[in-house]
């Protein structure tokens, strides 16, 4: 059982510190105004102690409709969107990706199978995930 008493004082300097980041990020992008859409800028101003370097990234994410890419066909030409472009420029790449929850079920269930898998699969702890939420009572 954790020391309650702790707790209740990293809960909340824990949650007061994401608070000043989350309002000094907001105060940095006002000061700035970097406002490209997306890419990067690295600011380097000379305060009275410290040269300081602050770079601002934006990003556009773009997600793909993949039933409209590559399931649906035009009736004109009978080819679907990804059919329809030369192969040197598609732009989209299909990557193998592990299914944590198969590889789990893999090792449980079908350790042959697991045993083949271990040799081109590299495992190592991910970092350990905070979240806090405190609510008054």
């Amino acid at each position: 059982m954790p020391d309650l008493q702790k707790l209740e004082e990293l809960s909340i300097a824990w949650l007061e510190a994401k608070a000043k980041e989350t309002a000094a990020e907001k105060q940095l992008l006002d000061l700035y105004q970097f406002t490209k859409p997306d890419g990067s800028k690295t600011f380097s101003d000379i305060t009275s102690n410290a040269t300081v370097k602050v770079t601002i990234t934006n990003k556009i994410n773009s997600k793909l409709d993949i039933d409209a890419y590559s399931g649906v066909k035009d009736p004109d030409t009978d080819l679907t969107i990804e059919e329809s472009i030369p192969l040197e420029l598609r732009p989209v790449d299909y990557v193998p990706k592990l299914i944590p929850a198969a590889i789990k079920w893999l090792k449980e269930n079908e350790q042959e199978i697991a045993r083949k898998l271990a040799r081109c699969i590299t495992e190592k702890p991910a970092k350990p995930g905070v979240k806090v939420v405190r609510e008054e009572i």
